[in-house]
């Protein structure tokens, strides 16, 4: 009963455990409706083993690149390399999404080491927030919000409320996104929001809003709710000195940022939003669509087993045959819109050989996002450690501007 009761509030609150149990249950239910019928494994776990073993050596076969085809009609850029520079920028950018998981005494040493002042520190410890600090940096005229990645069950609960929700933006479009970060953004949004638009954007300053993994997610949403909301009326008629408008003065770095987004808000916020990608990091490619695609794949290969009698560990396919295997496993039907994307530009960096690592810029629709890896790097490569190991090999790719990759 007070599920359903919860069914009719419009409140954007998780904190009522009816509202809460029910963003959780709408959420699987939407999961479960789309991925139900693709599920060859019930009651057969050891199988689903063996498939996920198999289907290993098909990706390792299989031509990604040619066949993961972008969505239609979507304007999606062309890979660049990323300069040096550039990912000097992120390596320091990382720092300070890093600070976000750091309690708040050693967090206020650590923001005064980098020339910055901690205004704030939130612990956003209820399902549908999250924990941010605020800073400010007066020799630089820079305004930072880090936002923090999982690190409670609080959190876990924010993460998996995923359904794609509708987002109502000033321009009388619709957005669809994560619902349960978006909720998270426009909380912290309604924070901050005064702070930035009485004291720090009218003295020049500018905003870079960052995060890891849920914060990176988090971050992005609220990038977007920040500059739509300086976009609207009256404050869109806001300048600096320089002529510039306060909406353009936010920029988002985001990092192991997950999908949520749909592919045309993703991809129109390119212009301010960069998410960084490391390897083959699982939470960039968690998303609805590449679980289908995944099922999909697995029953096919789970079908072939059978018929063979064969061995997972050795299993394998010709080129072609994975290819072919892979491409009828994106047959997917279903709303676009339940299908959320990484934001933004994406830097993708990425081993192409062993020892060597590449920094591509692409967008949320590479193909290269579009596959799940199984092997123990779908974690490592999402955490902290992997992406300063990572980032700080290619800011130090000095003897190769041109092609921002470098030795590990």
């Amino acid at each position: 009963p007070d599920v359903t009761q919860a069914d009719a509030d419009d409140s954007t609150s998780f904190e009522s455990p009816a509202v809460l149990a029910r963003k959780l249950y709408t959420a699987a239910l939407a999961a479960n409706h789309t991925l139900s019928q693709r599920d060859p494994f019930v009651n057969r776990p050891f199988a689903a083993f063996a498939a996920i073993r198999a289907f290993s050596n098909v990706v390792q076969s299989a031509d990604l690149e040619q066949l993961l085809s972008r969505p239609a009609g979507s304007e999606a850029s062309k890979p660049t390399i990323p300069s040096v520079k550039q990912m000097m920028e992120l390596q320091a950018a990382f720092d300070l999404a890093d600070a976000a998981y750091d309690l708040r005494t050693t967090l206020e040493p650590k923001m005064h080491k980098r020339g910055y002042y901690l205004m704030s520190h939130e612990d956003g410890s209820v399902p549908g927030r999250v924990a941010y600090y605020m800073a400010f940096s007066p020799a630089s005229r820079t305004a930072i919000i880090g936002l923090k990645g999982t690190g409670t069950p609080a959190d876990v609960m924010t993460d998996l409320i995923c359904r794609a929700v509708p987002l109502s933006r000033p321009d009388g479009s619709v957005a669809y996104v994560h619902e349960g970060m978006s909720n998270a953004a426009q909380a912290v949004l309604h924070e901050v929001f005064p702070t930035l638009e009485h004291l720090l954007l009218p003295h020049g300053y500018r905003v870079l809003v960052t995060g890891h993994s849920l914060g990176a997610g988090t971050a992005a949403l609220l990038g977007l709710a920040l500059r739509d909301k300086l976009n609207a009326a009256p404050l869109h008629q806001k300048v600096g000195s320089d002529g510039e408008g306060w909406a353009s003065r936010v920029e988002v770095l985001a990092f192991a940022t997950p999908p949520v987004m749909d592919v045309t808000t993703a991809l129109s916020c390119q212009s301010f939003v960069t998410s960084v990608v490391n390897r083959r990091d699982v939470i960039p490619r968690s998303s609805l669509m590449n679980l289908v695609m995944l099922m999909n794949a697995l029953s096919e290969v789970d079908k072939r087993l059978q018929e063979t009698n064969g061995d997972p560990s050795t299993f394998s396919l010709s080129s072609k045959d994975a290819t072919a295997l892979v491409r009828r496993a994106m047959d997917i039907p279903g709303n676009p819109k339940d299908f959320l994307y990484v934001p933004g530009q994406v830097v993708l960096m990425s081993a192409e050989q062993v020892g060597l690592l590449r920094a591509t810029l692409t967008d949320g629709t590479a193909p290269s996002l579009r596959c799940i890896h199984f092997d123990m790097a779908m974690f490592s490569d999402h955490l902290s450690h992997g992406h300063k190991t990572s980032l700080a090999a290619l800011a130090g790719a000095h003897a190769q501007p041109e092609t921002a990759s470098a030795e590990l």
